[in-house]
Order: structure tokens, then sequence, then C-alpha cells
């Protein structure tokens, strides 16, 4: 054992005892922001039918090792984690949108507290620190992934544990158990997720130390068995059992997905790719980019940054080094996506603050009161964005009424306390307005935008019937169907018809769900027609908004992008 090595947290005012409290409510506004959500179709992603559909048939079949497909074919593409994730939330709340979802609003909670620790950790400033949360968590990639049932946010958490293990394992040399779990069991966890990305913090930290100049950590310091034992049993145990049971078709279906689909085809794009994910860093965390580079060029010590990187050195090499190693990684495949980078987010968001906060604090000239003119002006634009939300409410819905009335709230709120203050309080302005712009947005906007039936589905069928049920869908979206399945419990299956429908095939069914464009075939005699909802157009044009002269004209737009669904009832008498 050797005895941590561990700087003291540099305090650099009087409000830094309040940061670790400030966090905290940080995480509170970000997790009651986007609770709403968790409930609603509107920003449901297509791939959350893949982990919430095997997840409901494991609860129903008590296999809690095998993932299917909606169909029933087999599923082996991904580890076994996030399914457990969904089912165990459905023990808890019971099979719907809520409890698909909230695990990973938990998860992207978590995500934020681990920035500020690992800020803490690097730089021992706990005003840095704090500011690095609130870059993170108004960060647009975390709104997404925080609010639906994919890998990416579990994945992001259980990186940042490992991570953040192994940096108190090298830069403070802390060999407690706790930080050998944090490395080797959140990057199990990592492998139990997402597969081959988990080995990537381990590899990562293990070349970093050996080439750390004037290293006094040594590789066999990084090592301990019992953490190890863990972390290979927690990594490795489901992929043993699925080998065992699915042999071969495991094999070609996991490493296809990890490895053999991702580097098919030429490889020309492996520069476009390269370029792209070193450039995405600064649109991926818009506007503290913008802002960043304005504070830089109007700060008058022009050798800022050269004595910033010579004072931090190691820690930049660490968190610049992560974020590369994830660009020449992922620059390989075939498959573009800047998300990938998303488990270096709550680094780089601490590297971000490292920079913001002494051009907000100690900025001379310009910087100091360019800052505070930008926050007010956030403040004016989220102020202005809530108005014309309102306003334009009165006309298309009161949601958004409703939405305009709570942003403008918010923004007397902020201007009551933060608005005079100046220096990193303008920082917290900035992160909490764009918090709010986006979850008005996404509670507000985005279900008057996105509208689904499958709410309205699940209701009509359940005025017939309660118990388990299948119905068919013809020319029915595959996640309007996954969405129907979720919100009725698991009991409401769509079936997807396919090639030539006879009547025989449609005698089956008691419910089936279309659009207008084939109600009236011959086929449907002697079923009854419903509306059961609607969504909107997915080729809308810009320019018909230059067509509309009148409110009338407005709604007639509106009203004409509707695609309506109808469920046909075959004529029996309903139970009451």
């Amino acid at each position: 054992y050797v005895e941590p090595q561990v700087s003291k947290v540099q305090n650099l005012s009087g409000w830094d005892k309040f940061c670790t409290q400030g966090v905290v409510i940080l995480i509170i506004v970000f997790f009651f922001a986007f609770l709403p959500l968790l409930s609603g179709t509107a920003r449901y992603r297509g791939d959350e039918r893949f982990y919430t559909d095997a997840a409901i048939r494991m609860g129903q079949t008590g296999d809690y090792f095998t993932p299917y497909y909606h169909d029933g074919t087999l599923r082996l593409r991904k580890p076994i984690f996030i399914y457990w994730a969904v089912v165990a939330s459905y023990k808890i709340f019971g099979i719907n949108l809520f409890s698909s979802r909230i695990p990973f609003l938990i998860a992207g909670c978590l995500v934020i507290w681990f920035t500020y620790k690992l800020s803490l950790l690097f730089f021992r400033r706990k005003e840095w620190a704090f500011i690095a949360a609130a870059v993170i968590a108004s960060n647009l990639t975390l709104f997404h992934v925080s609010v639906r049932s994919t890998t990416d946010t579990l994945l992001c958490l259980f990186i940042s544990m490992s991570l953040y293990g192994f940096a108190r394992l090298i830069f403070n040399r802390d060999q407690r158990m706790i930080n050998y779990i944090f490395a080797y069991v959140g990057a199990g966890l990592a492998v139990a997720t997402k597969g081959g990305w988990g080995i990537l913090p381990v590899g990562f930290a293990f070349f970093f130390c050996l080439f750390r100049k004037g290293s006094t950590v040594t590789l066999r310091e990084l090592l301990d068995v019992k953490s190890i034992v863990i972390a290979v049993f927690v990594a490795s145990f489901w992929y043993v059992i699925a080998y065992n049971q699915h042999g071969d078709v495991f094999v070609q279906q996991f490493f296809g997905d990890q490895v053999g689909e991702r580097f098919s085809g030429p490889k020309w794009y492996i520069v476009e790719n390269m370029l792209t994910y070193l450039f995405a860093v600064v649109g991926e965390f818009m506007p503290w980019s913008f802002i960043l580079i304005l504070l830089l060029v109007t700060h008058r010590d022009k050798d800022m940054i050269s004595h910033f990187f010579r004072e931090h050195k190691e820690a930049c090499i660490f968190i610049l080094g992560w974020y590369i190693s994830l660009c020449v990684v992922f620059s390989f495949g075939n498959i573009q996506r800047t998300r990938f980078l998303f488990p270096a987010y709550p680094l780089v968001s601490a590297l971000y603050a490292a920079l913001l906060v002494p051009l907000a604090s100690h900025g001379k000239g310009l910087s100091s009161s360019v800052l505070q003119h930008i926050a007010r002006i956030t403040l004016a634009a989220c102020f202005l964005f809530g108005l014309v939300l309102a306003l334009a409410g009165i006309f298309i819905d009161m949601r958004l009424v409703v939405g305009g009335v709570l942003t403008m709230f918010a923004v007397a709120v902020l201007y009551a306390t933060l608005f005079h203050r100046r220096g990193i309080y303008s920082l917290v302005m900035v992160a909490l307005c764009i918090i709010i712009t986006f979850s008005v947005t996404e509670n507000f906007i985005s279900p008057v935008i996105y509208n689904s039936p499958a709410p309205r589905v699940v209701q009509k069928v359940r005025e017939y019937t309660q118990g388990p049920i299948e119905i068919a869908g013809i020319n029915f979206d595959d996640t309007f169907r996954a969405q129907i399945y979720v919100l009725s419990g698991g009991h409401i299956k769509v079936i997807n018809l396919k090639g030539s429908i006879t009547p025989d095939t449609l005698r089956q069914f008691r419910f089936i769900i279309l659009d207008k464009s084939i109600t009236q075939k011959p086929m449907f005699d002697g079923y009854a027609v419903e509306e059961c909802g609607y969504s909107y157009e997915k080729d809308f044009k810009i320019r018909s908004l230059w067509s509309i002269k009148t409110v009338d004209d407005l709604r007639s737009l509106i009203f004409g992008l509707q695609q309506r669904y109808y469920l046909m009832i075959k004529s029996e008498s309903p139970q009451h």
C-alpha cells in the first residue's frame, strides 16, 4: 500500500464552499427539467425498440440471458447489461415509457457528478469543477441520450467511472480498493454494456502511465488481482453463457456488429472521419466553444493558454490524449457518429471549464465584461424565445403558451438572482438558460410537432379488451408499433403484415391499424372504422411557410401535414 499523494483542493474565494451544494442543485434541476419527457412519445428514438422489445419479452418469459427482436428472432448484437437495466426498471415501475427511460436519466445525472469529480481531481479547484458540471449539464448530446433507452449514457457513465479510478491511481497514487473497483469494474460494466468499448480506458491508462515522463507510478501499481477478477467476471460471464447457448450464431451476430460490419468497404472514409472527429468538439460544445474563443480573443494576456498548459501539463495530456484516442479508434469505422465521442465529453467539459473560469474571474480588459454581456444577451434571448412561444401558442396550441410562460418565469428568477453578478455567475446563467430552453423545447414544442398515434391506439383497443392481444398493422411504422407495445404494458402486440394480404389473413385479427388510403377496400367489409390519431409527414418543405398569409392558412397547412391512422374493428359487441 502506498500512501496517497493528494494535493489540497484550492479555494479561490469564499463562494467556493458552496460549489458541492451547487452541483447537487444543478443535478436536481437537470433531473426535473427532463423528467416529464420520459413518459412521452415525442422524443422517441427508433433504436429504443430493440431494447424495450427484448426487455418486455425477458420479463414475460423469464429468460434473462437471451435478447430477441419483436418477431422472435435472436438479437445477440449487443451485450446484456442494458436489457437488464430496463427489465429491472419494469419490475419496479411496471412496463411503460417512463420505466423504460428512468435508468438513463439517472445515469445522465451521475455523468454530471463524475464530471465534477474528474475536474476536481485534475485541477483541484471547486469553482472549475462546478462549471465543468454546468458545461456537461448543458450539452445537447447529454440531453438527448439521457431521455431514451439506448446504451450511450450507461457507456459514458461506466467509462467515466473507470477513468476516475485510474486517474486517482496515477495522479494521486491513491491505492485504496475503491479506486481499483472504479477503474476495473467500471471498465467491466462498460464491456457488459457495449462490448469492446469498455477495454479502451484500461488500455489508455496503461499506455499513459507507460509513456508518462518522470512517472513515479509503475504499471504494477495499476494492478489489483481482486478488482481484475471481479471485472473480468462482470465483463465476460454473459458472453460465456451466450456462446454456450448459441455458439456460432452468437459469434457471427456479435462480432459482425462490433467489428466486421464496421470495417467493410473502401477505406477512404478514414481521413474524413478523422478530420470530422477531431473538430467535432467545437460544434458539440456550442455555445461554450464560441464563448471560449471570444474570451481568449479579448483577453489581454496572450500567453494565458501557454501558461495554463505548462501549469497543468499532465492533466491536459491525459484529457486530450483520451479524446484523440477515441478519434483515432472510431475513424476506422465506416459509420460516422459524433456521439461515439460522448465518453470523452466529461473530460472535455473539465478542460473547457478550466479555461473559462480564469477568463471569467480574472480576465483583464474586455474579456470579463464581454462574458457579462454574453450572459445578459443569452438571458434576453431566452426571454424573447418564451414570449414568441406564448404568442404563437395562442394560434397553434395551448401547450406552447404554457411553455412560453414557464420560460419567462424561469428567466425572471435568473434575472433576480444572477443578472447583476459577474464572473462565473455569468457562466452559470448561460448554462441554466440552455437547460431551460432545451427543456421547454422538448416538453412543450416537440409534442406538438412530433405526434404519434400509439397512445390513441392503445386507448381504443383497451375500450374493447384488457387482456393480451395481437393486432394487425398495414403500412404501419415500426417505431409506432414499438411504442404501442410499451404503452400497453406488453399486452398489445402489433403484427406488421407484409406481402400479399388476403381476407383470410385479416380474419385472424380483431383489430387492424392502417392509413386512410386503404380503408375502403372490400376486404374490410364487416369492420367498423375509428380514427386513432395522427403523425406528421416527414417530407415538410420550408418553402410551404411562404404561402401562409392568415391564421387559417397556418391551420390548413398543419392539418394537411397530418398523416391520419385508423383502427378497423371487427364487428363485435364491446365489453363493458
